[in-house]
């Protein structure tokens, strides 16, 4: 167990099995199909990928500008943080790496908090190996890497739950310690709801990277069109998550949007008010913040 990752590999059954029937009179120059390796959660990644650079060098990360974790908190701590939607939790993250006390991912899809939790385990391991005597430290960046490993395995914690439900729980939580006078640490009130909810239904037919594509599979959210039943579903889900965001956190709610995708559970047609507070723009995806 501690040299093996949890994966997930998409199978597509019905190409399996016409692959299957031609495998006897297979041509030789026919093309190959296709296969989409296994994919598992990685909270050590190399350095010199994307992910990588985007944890080690954040002075122009968005999403740490949109949470702005050093502004709330206990003094010099940071801030508490829900990432409500975790998905592979490459937001939680990047947040974890940032000014932030303590990061919660909350997955609702069982599959997917199998994969989190595998990456929490092995992180632990990583963890282990530099804290041990055996581990001889170099001058090639190690003693930073034990340090960031570290701070990820103190403030990165896993809930298995409903992103909204969730919120309730802490919400009564809370509200029960307050009035019995005692404290519950291990969910405590967050200064920050952070949401990166599916996106919205897609209007191009232009390719998504593989990570999106499980994701969809999975959340069985693959769709082309937008019927009016199917929206108006998705519009009250939204609602009900970014309603419970904005009824537990203490300062601020964030929600990653696609740049040009309208605001959160908001529609035209019911002219519902909820607008963010303001939005910070990229070249594809939008933050918006929602002030408390």
């Amino acid at each position: 167990l501690k040299t093996y990752a949890v994966a997930i590999q998409p199978i597509d059954e019905t190409r399996s099995r016409q692959q299957q029937r031609r495998n006897g009179r297979k041509k030789r120059n026919s093309p190959k199909v296709a296969q989409m390796q296994p994919v598992f959660i990685d909270f050590c990644p190399p350095a010199q990928s994307q992910l990588g650079k985007r944890q080690k060098q954040q002075g122009g990360e968005m999403l740490l500008k949109a949470v702005a974790p050093a502004k709330y908190g206990a003094a010099s701590e940071g801030c508490i943080v829900y990432d409500l939607t975790a998905g592979f939790g490459q937001d939680s993250m990047i947040l974890a790496s940032g000014k932030t006390a303590e990061v919660h991912m909350i997955e609702r899809d069982p599959i997917v908090g199998l994969l989190l939790e595998d990456a929490i385990r092995r992180l632990g391991l990583i963890a282990e190996m530099y804290a041990s005597d055996d581990f001889t430290t170099v001058a090639d960046g190690s003693n930073a890497d034990s340090d960031r490993i570290r701070c990820l395995v103190e403030k990165l914690h896993l809930h298995r739950d409903d992103g909204a439900e969730f919120c309730g729980k802490t919400l009564s939580r809370g509200q029960d310690a307050l009035e019995n006078g005692s404290a519950d640490n291990s969910t405590p009130i967050p200064d920050v709801c952070y949401l990166d909810p599916m996106f919205p239904p897609r209007t191009k037919s232009a390719a998504v990277k593989k990570n999106m594509q499980i994701l969809h599979g999975l959340f069985q959210s693959d769709v082309t069109t937008e019927g009016d039943g199917d929206n108006d579903e998705r519009l009250m889900e939204e609602r009900k998550l970014l309603d419970a965001a904005l009824s537990l956190a203490k300062s601020r709610v964030v929600v990653k949007r696609p740049v040009n995708a309208p605001p959160l559970g908001f529609s035209v047609e019911s002219g519902d008010p909820r607008l963010p507070s303001f939005e910070l723009k990229g070249s594809v995806n939008r933050f918006d913040v929602y002030m408390i």
